[in-house]
C-alpha cells in the first residue's frame, strides 16, 4: 500500500508470448486470399503444417461498456451490426471502424463483429499475479542462509515500484537479496539486521559479486538518469531488445504508429565491462560497558555487528582485553591488573587474572582506538564504521 498515490510507482513487466496454433493467440487462420478459418486438430498436433504464407490471430472484443448517445450501425460485408445495447464501438464511429475494416483486421462471428488480433501484434503479455516461475526448493537453487528468497522474486518487485538511482530499503537483511539484486540493477540500498550472521553473509555476497554493466540514459547523472533501452530484432525478426512495438486497436483505429512498450527488465548491456559492487559501509552500534564502576570487580560486555567478546575487570591498574569474536573483537576496559586474553570462540571467554593486560579505557569515545590497534595487540584485524 501507498502512503501517497500520487507519487507511487507502478512499472508494467511484460513476459514473452508463445504462439501454439490452436491456443490463446493463435486459434484462428487468416489465408492469403483473405479466407480464415480454425486451427485444424492436425496443425494444433504439429502433424500437419500452416498454409504457406497464413497469419495465426485470435478474435478480441471491439465493444466498450456503456451505450452511446446515438445509435452506431456500421455494414461490413453486406451486413448491418450495432453494439449490444449497453455498449458502444470501442474504435471512433465511422472513420475507425473502416479503417478496421480496410486493414483486414474484422473477424465476422455468427452474430457480431470482433477485433482481428495477430499474434505478431505483441510478442509480449502483460505478467500477472501468478509467478510459477520463482519457486525453489532444496533441489533447486543452493543457499547460504536458512530463510533465503529467490532473487528473481526480489528483482520483479524492485522493477515494478522503482526506478534506476531509487532508495531500496530491507529492514530483514538475511541473506541480503535485497541488496544484491538493488545493487544489480542500479539502485541504491540500505539492509539492517540484529545479528552479525546475516550482515558478513550479505557483505561478502556483495563483495564477490559480479553484475551486467546496463548503458546510462545520461552518464553524467549515473544510474538516477535511467538506463538505455532500444528496439533490436534477431535474424528471425523476433524482437530481443528493450522496446517492441505493440498494435492494438486503437492505434489502427486511430492511424496512428504502434504504441512502443518498455521492458525495463532489458536495458541495453555493455559486453566488454564485467561491474562489482559499488563502494558501501557496515555499521555496527557498540553499546556503553555494563556495571563499570571503575573500583570494582564487575564483568563488562563490549559488542558489534560482527563479532563480540568478554572480560573480567578487577582492581585500579591499567585495564584488560576482551577476547576475540568469530569475525571481530569487543571488549571493555577496566580498571586493575588483568590477564592473557581468552582464546577465540563464538562469545569470547574471560583471561586469567595473571599479569598486566593489554586493554585500553573503555569508554565508548574511545572504542574506535580499540579497534585500531587490535591487529598490533593480538593479531586479529577489525573494523569499526560509526
Amino acid at each position: 500500500m501507498a502512503s501517497r498515490k500520487k507519487t507511487a510507482k507502478v512499472r508494467k513487466l511484460f513476459e514473452e508470448q508463445p504462439v501454439t496454433p490452436g491456443e490463446g493467440n493463435a486459434r484462428w487462420i487468416l489465408l492469403p486470399d483473405g479466407r480464415y478459418r480454425g486451427v485444424s486438430t492436425a496443425e494444433r498436433r504439429g502433424e500437419a503444417p500452416l498454409p504457406e504464407g497464413a497469419r495465426l490471430y485470435s478474435p478480441g472484443d471491439m465493444q466498450g461498456q456503456g451505450a452511446s448517445r446515438e445509435t452506431q450501425p456500421f455494414e461490413f460485408e453486406g451486413r448491418v451490426y450495432e453494439p449490444g445495447a449497453n455498449s458502444h464501438w470501442k474504435a471512433n464511429y465511422p472513420a475507425g471502424l473502416q479503417r478496421l475494416a480496410a486493414a483486414g483486421r474484422i473477424h465476422v462471428a455468427a452474430n457480431s463483429i470482433r477485433f482481428r488480433r495477430f499474434a505478431s501484434d505483441f510478442p509480449c503479455k502483460e505478467r500477472g499475479n501468478l509467478w510459477t516461475d520463482t519457486l525453489t526448493g532444496s533441489f533447486t537453487d543452493e543457499k547460504i542462509y536458512v530463510v533465503q528468497t529467490n532473487p528473481k522474486v526480489v528483482e520483479r518487485c524492485l522493477l515494478m515500484t522503482t526506478d534506476p538511482g531509487d532508495l531500496v530499503f530491507d529492514p530483514t537483511c538475511g541473506s541480503g537479496t535485497t541488496a544484491w539484486c538493488a545493487e544489480k540493477w542500479g539502485r541504491r540500498w540500505i539492509t539492517a539486521d540484529t545479528s552479525r550472521v546475516p550482515l558478513a553473509l550479505a557483505r561478502q555476497r556483495l563483495l564477490t559479486s559480479t553484475f551486467d554493466f546496463y548503458r546510462l540514459e545520461e552518464p553524467e547523472r549515473g544510474p538516477a538518469g535511467g538506463f538505455e533501452y532500444r528496439r533490436r530484432q534477431n535474424r528471425r525478426g523476433g524482437e530481443v531488445g528493450g522496446i517492441v512495438p505493440h498494435v492494438t486497436l486503437e492505434s489502427i483505429a486511430n492511424d496512428e504508429p504502434a504504441k512502443e512498450e518498455v521492458l525495463v527488465d532489458r536495458p541495453e548491456t555493455d559486453g566488454n565491462v564485467t561491474r562489482v559492487s559499488g563502494p558501501f559501509c557496515v555499521e555496527a552500534t557498540i553499546p556503553a560497558p555494563v556495571g563499570w564502576e571503575g573500583d570494582g570487580g564487575e564483568d563488562s560486555v563490549g559488542e558489534g555487528s560482527v563479532g563480540e567478546g568478554t572480560g573480567d575487570v578487577a582492581g585500579a591498574g591499567a585495564g584488560d582485553a576482551g577476547s576475540i569474536g568469530d569475525v571481530g573483537i569487543a571488549g571493555d576496559a577496566g580498571a586493575g591488573d588483568t590477564g592473557n586474553a581468552g582464546t577465540a570462540g563464538d562469545a569470547g571467554s574471560a583471561g586469567d587474572a595473571d599479569g598486566t593486560g593489554a586493554g585500553v579505557p573503555g569508554d565508548v569515545d574511545n572504542a574506535r582506538r580499540l579497534i585500531e590497534d587490535c591487529e598490533r595487540a593480538i593479531g586479529a584485524p577489525a573494523t569499526y564504521v560509526q
